[in-house]
């Protein structure tokens, strides 16, 4: 949640109304596992987050956020929405379209020559399971995993 909400100010307001935020927006939310990085000799957690904004309200309320001088998002790329659809067609296939949060008018092709890590790709399967509630479109991903 720190690269939609966080926050860099030490302002007790601002993160109460950072945490108001994530209230409003996360209808529901799991953690799913715990990993060591061995790079930057951490402990990193898996989770998921339901939200109920809108990507053009997400990126409203980043913008007026980042505008007031408080919101800190984590500068590791750019945030981008795929449809549903599109995760189902990037399970399948190996390829999808996604479009960038902030600039509509930005949209890419994931997959092929870069295809995405293993790990990713097995995240999304899981995803996509439980939003399918153990029922997904294909039995067969690109990872030749089935449920």
């Amino acid at each position: 949640m720190e690269e939609v909400f966080g926050t860099r100010s030490t302002s007790v307001s601002d993160i109460i109304a950072a945490r108001e935020k994530c209230e409003e927006y996360v209808l529901a939310h799991r953690l799913w596992g715990m990993f060591y990085e061995v790079a930057a000799a951490t402990f990193q957690f898996l989770g998921f987050y339901w939200l109920s904004a809108l990507p053009k309200d997400l990126a409203a309320y980043q913008l007026q956020s980042k505008a007031d001088g408080w919101l800190g998002t984590d500068p590791e790329g750019r945030f981008f929405v795929m449809s549903r659809q599109e995760q189902r067609r990037l399970l399948a296939t190996g390829y999808a379209t996604v479009t960038g949060l902030n600039d509509p008018s930005d949209i890419r092709q994931v997959g092929g020559d870069s295809p995405l890590h293993r790990t990713s790709l097995y995240r999304l399967w899981r995803l996509s399971l439980a939003m399918d509630r153990g029922r997904p479109d294909s039995q067969l991903t690109t990872l030749n995993l089935t449920s």
